[in-house]
């Protein structure tokens, strides 16, 4: 496959195992999908190649989704950063119109709805 047609790089980190691999199967026929259980096991691939799109879940054991994001913003500027949580709320509105996060999507997911959320964070210009 050649550098062009590679699929988009995603890393999903959720630490409930059957919601990650939930989530990793609706996305795994349009996006590379690498999985993660925590914020620090996240951090550490981030060493590794790239990714389009970090998906993070906000309340997690241990570090949360949002200081997970800040460390994507500050290491891979330029990968797009979704948070999710079960548990709406206007602090999250106020880290998307910070930058910090690209896209806030409410749990449950609804299938079509979570993987056209991820295509259109793709098509935000960088910077945003």
């Amino acid at each position: 496959m050649s550098q062009e047609s590679r699929a988009p790089r995603v890393l999903l980190v959720e630490d409930d195992p059957a919601v990650r691999r939930s989530l990793a199967r609706l996305l795994a026929s349009r996006f590379e999908v690498t999985m993660a259980s925590d914020a620090l096991e996240a951090v550490e691939l981030l060493s590794g190649p790239e990714f389009a799109v970090v998906v993070s879940d906000y309340q997690m054991p241990g570090e949360d989704g949002i200081w997970l994001l800040s460390q994507v913003q500050s290491r891979c500027p330029s990968a797009r950063r979704v948070l999710i949580s079960g548990v709406g709320s206007k602090e999250f509105q106020r880290h998307v119109d910070s930058g910090l996060v690209h896209s806030f999507l409410q749990k449950p997911l609804g299938p079509e709805h979570f993987v056209d959320a991820l295509e259109a964070v793709l098509r935000l210009p960088l910077g945003h």
